[in-house]
């Protein structure tokens, strides 16, 4: 599986310098600062001229990596004149993209999930307040159009007689990150944020349909890859239950993604292509919190060890997390870089 965003070639110093952030809370040289604004500014400017404007790998991704680096304060220094000048551009270029285009990928990577995390991460640091008001309007735009695609995907397939194996991975993986992007969609002016909230209450009993289905099958008819598919929806559910303070949410994805990572086959595991998509969402449990049973955690460590030696180009950000060497005070904050890593 190749995570686009962090193995695009252009942007491996860039990764080099947050995972160092990351460990050390912020970086004090200045010259690791200014390495950093010329490497965004240069790929960004590389990408636009390719025309690569995914998140995935392209401009928008790049935006909300940038404006990551700023809210979390990592790295103190930064020309902040010249940061808002970056992200109003893509601000724009999102805005214009989203009135006059009707995309027809709902994807993070390459369609509108991706554009609508960005601008949900983006909201808040936009000043003055009347510039909110375009961006906000076009994150409802972006909510209504991922609402019909999550209605339509799940009435194609509720009511057949499929099971929880007949979904896709791609379509489970857009569940989970549609759920734990809109736990983040702050209140919107000049909005019916209500639909907002009715989205997120339709998505939780939708995954909690997924989990019951799951619960009336054999744990042999699952698929490993379907355990690895639901362990990321149960600990997204655990999370934005953790975020809305709702904590039947948060106590039953704890309960689920204990349940799902008690079912995995770790013997399968090893020699199987998903290998590297359960060790992202097993980063994603860590840096959210969620405690793993002892003899479970052994396990998990002797796939990370065979990973390790069968990936020489492997990822910084996963070294950093399931290596062990991020400082817990940081740990919360890498469960946003891991859900756009999956």
């Amino acid at each position: 599986m190749e995570n686009t965003i962090i193995n695009h070639p252009a942007n491996r110093s860039c990764e080099k310098l947050l995972i160092k952030a990351i460990q050390t809370g912020k970086t004090r040289r200045n010259k690791d600062r200014d390495h950093l604004t010329e490497s965004f500014q240069k790929l960004i400017a590389e990408l636009y001229d390719e025309e690569n404007t995914t998140f995935g790998s392209g401009v928008v991704g790049m935006a909300w990596r940038l404006e990551w680096i700023v809210k979390k304060k990592l790295f103190l220094g930064f020309d902040l004149h010249e940061v808002e000048e970056i992200l109003e551009d893509v601000d724009n270029f999102i805005y214009k993209r989203t009135i006059y285009q009707n995309a027809s990928d709902f994807s993070l990577t390459d369609g509108l999930l991706g554009d609508l995390y960005y601008l949900v991460n983006r909201l808040d640091r936009i000043s003055p307040e009347v510039k909110k008001i375009p961006i906000a309007k076009c994150i409802f735009i972006l909510i209504d159009r991922l609402s019909t695609a999550f209605s339509a995907i799940v009435s194609s397939n509720v009511g057949s007689s499929k099971n929880v194996n007949d979904w896709s991975s791609d379509q489970l993986k857009f569940f989970s990150q549609l759920f734990h992007i809109l736990s983040f969609v702050p209140f919107l002016p000049y909005t019916e944020y209500g639909v907002i909230q009715q989205l997120i209450d339709k998505m939780s009993n939708f995954i909690k349909y997924l989990f019951i289905e799951s619960l009336d099958m054999h744990p042999d008819e699952i698929s490993q890859e379907r355990y690895t598919d639901l362990l990321m929806l149960s600990v997204c559910y655990h999370n934005v239950g953790k975020k809305l303070k709702i904590s039947r949410w948060e106590k039953r994805g704890k309960q689920y993604t204990a349940h799902y990572i008690g079912l995995m086959n770790f013997d399968e595991i090893y020699s199987a292509a998903f290998s590297e998509k359960f060790l992202r969402i097993y980063g994603l449990i860590v840096s959210s919190g969620i405690t793993i049973e002892i003899n479970t955690k052994v396990l998990i460590e002797k796939l990370w060890i065979e990973y390790q030696s069968n990936n020489q180009d492997r990822s910084d950000l996963l070294e950093a997390i399931i290596g062990g060497n991020t400082k817990p005070s940081h740990a919360a904050m890498i469960s946003d870089l891991q859900i756009i890593s999956i």
